[in-house]
């Protein structure tokens, strides 16, 4: 049987660390019209958002 993606490490439970990538953010805005920056302040208000999902969570990294 393949491991389950969702799993992490394929040993089921919670995942000791995640990483976030973060690209795009100012192809984001440029497509909306907007300056750079404010897809990089989009971008950054996600990212806080998923790190306090992580805590959440329980993950540690």
């Amino acid at each position: 049987m393949a491991a389950d993606p969702t799993d992490g490490d394929g040993g089921g439970g919670t995942p000791r660390h995640v990483a976030i990538i973060t690209d795009g953010n100012g192809r984001w805005a440029q497509r909306r019209g907007l300056p750079t920056i404010e897809g990089h302040r989009a971008g950054a208000d996600v990212v806080k958002a998923r790190l306090r999902d992580a805590v959440d969570l329980g993950i540690a990294e």
